[in-house]
């Protein structure tokens, strides 16, 4: 049972893809639950773990997006024997509910290198654009960018996007249009999900600072990509999401059957991507779609 994030979110789209690779290659049977979208990331998600431990599965994959919430019923699922691989988020949460392991991205490393990366860039004046605010991993990546930059003489602050409206490509833009023209002083645009990147593109785009205003992002999308090549977007922070979703199958494969784990946290993020390796990371994405991130 892997209990993730909405496929609406194009980004889990390939955590998905590398878990059904994983389940083709290794001859298991798998089941993929999300909510709809993150409008009620809560409630939707408490339900879905709740009917999945009532299930009982041989193993389960969960995303902790809200440990304040998850902890609880993550904890309720290992305390009935059922083994846990805690994904994507959950860094600082998946000892104390008892899961073998992490696998997925240190949000805060992420965000120290994308704020290195901005201040090399030549940004001054950051906004990092949080659209999931109750995340600890997105909050992590925002302190860190902030961090780093302030070090290098930078200021920055976080524009938090009502959650229930990440999904809509339009009030995303209006949010930070709003934000750029009332803070003209920003010089530089950090958003925390690939469609979210495009949306701050088409708002940077409409208030004529394409070019002056340097965007970077975190996680994958093919138009993201093509964006760092064209030079739209400076830079990518990439937590490779497709191993995230197939080396989580494979730990929970390996402990059923064999009884063993990694036990110390994977971690999958850091990577960067510019226009000096962007070539690489879109002809993958052309080869296997999916498998570098939303398509």
């Amino acid at each position: 049972m892997d209990i993730n994030g909405p496929l609406s979110d194009p980004f889990f789209g390939a955590i998905k893809l590398g878990s059904d690779d994983a389940a083709k290659a290794l001859g298991i049977n798998y089941q993929y639950v999300a909510a709809t979208d993150e409008k009620n990331v809560v409630a939707d998600y408490t339900r879905l773990l709740q009917e999945s431990i009532g299930r009982h599965p041989a193993a389960m994959v969960v995303g902790d997006f809200v440990p304040s919430a998850f902890d609880p019923l993550i904890k309720q699922a290992v305390d009935a024997g059922i083994p846990v691989v805690i994904v994507n988020s959950g860094a600082d949460s998946w000892q104390n509910v008892g899961a073998l392991t992490y696998v997925g991205e240190n949000a805060l490393v992420t965000g120290e290198a994308a704020g290195t990366f901005a201040a090399k860039a030549g940004v001054h004046h950051l906004v990092c654009v949080n659209h999931v605010a109750g995340n600890p991993q997105l909050n992590q990546r925002c302190q860190g960018a902030q961090m780093t930059l302030s070090q290098a003489g930078g200021t920055s602050t976080v524009l938090n996007i009502p959650t229930a409206d990440s999904g809509n490509p339009a009030a995303v833009q209006q949010d930070i249009q709003g934000f750029l023209t009332a803070h003209p002083e920003t010089d530089g645009v950090l958003t925390l999900g690939s469609g979210i990147a495009t949306d701050a593109q088409a708002a940077i785009k409409a208030i004529g600072k394409t070019g002056q205003i340097k965007l970077g992002t975190t996680d994958v999308s093919t138009a993201v990509l093509q964006a760092v090549k064209s030079g739209d977007i400076s830079f990518d922070m990439d937590q490779q999401a497709y191993l995230q979703g197939f080396l989580s199958l494979e730990i929970a494969f390996q402990y059923l059957k064999y009884g063993i784990y990694p036990t110390q946290p994977i971690a999958t993020s850091g990577l960067v991507i510019s226009k000096e390796n962007v070539d690489k990371a879109l002809a993958v994405q052309q080869q296997y779609p999916g498998s570098r991130g939303a398509r």
